[in-house]
C-alpha cells in the first residue's frame, strides 16, 4: 500500500485549503447569482415577492459564507490570532512590528 502522506508533498501538488476554497470560491459565485437574478425574476412576473425574497437572501447568505470561509481557510480573517500560519502551509516571513521592544545587537566583530 502507498504512503499517502508524500501526495501532498509532491513537487507542484496543491495544498487542501487552495483546493478547497477554490470550491467555496465556486460556491459563492453561485449564491451571488441567485441572489443578483432574483429581482430580475420578480420583476418578470416569474417568482412572487415572497419567493423572490427568499431566494435573494439565500442567495446573498450563501455567498457572504463562502466569503468568509474563503478568508478563514486562506488565513486572512481579522479573526486569526497573530502568529498562526495560513492552513495554505505557505511559509512567510514574520512581519517587522513583531518584537518592538528587541535590542539591536551589534554583530561580532564590529
Amino acid at each position: 500500500m502507498a504512503d499517502e502522506s508524500n501526495v501532498a508533498r509532491a513537487p507542484g501538488a496543491l495544498p487542501w485549503s487552495v483546493f478547497e476554497s477554490g470550491l467555496w470560491m465556486r460556491t459563492g459565485i453561485a449564491g451571488a447569482s441567485v441572489a443578483l437574478l432574483a429581482p430580475a425574476l420578480v420583476a418578470s412576473g416569474e417568482a412572487s415577492l415572497a419567493g423572490g425574497a427568499a431566494a435573494f437572501a439565500a442567495g446573498a447568505g450563501l455567498a457572504m459564507f463562502s466569503y468568509r470561509r474563503i478568508r478563514r481557510l486562506l488565513g486572512m480573517d481579522r479573526e486569526t490570532p497573530v502568529g498562526v500560519r495560513p492552513a495554505s502551509g505557505t511559509e512567510s516571513a514574520p512581519p517587522r512590528h513583531d518584537f518592538p521592544n528587541a535590542r539591536i545587537r551589534p554583530e561580532p566583530g564590529t
